[in-house]
């Protein structure tokens, strides 16, 4: 075999062992916002696909207690995801801080529950 065969051989062995496997995590937000005036909107942006950091995925407060929530089903290979919360389609939570980091373990599916612009983890 020729040398150049080899090596090509090898890369493709080598490239296919290191993919993660994809896993289906389901995360519940449940975003506190009791206290915080002039929201008309709450919406979360994040790294995994459905999630975008150009695009808002919107939560509801249906029964109007200041506790919005929503569910996003993402397919992604890591133990964690990364967002922000955006009031009323612009504001992005936590100016000048780091994104919330959600722990996704080995679940399929959590909930995460914290109050808005207040980072608890």
């Amino acid at each position: 075999m020729k040398p150049s065969l080899i090596i090509l051989l090898a890369v493709i062995l080598m490239s296919s062992a290191c993919v993660q496997k994809r896993v289906a995590r389901t995360i519940t937000f449940e975003v506190d916002t009791t206290g915080i005036t002039n929201i008309t909107s709450l919406s979360v942006r994040g790294d995994d696909d459905p999630l975008s950091w150009d695009q808002n995925t919107p939560l509801s407060d249906q029964d109007g207690d200041g506790i919005y929530t929503g569910q996003v089903t993402f397919t992604t290979p890591y133990k964690y995801t990364t967002i922000k919360f955006v009031k009323n389609e612009n504001q992005f939570e936590l100016a000048g801080q780091d994104n919330r980091i959600i722990p996704l373990a080995d679940a399929s599916a959590r909930t995460y529950r914290c109050r808005y612009d207040v980072m608890t983890e």
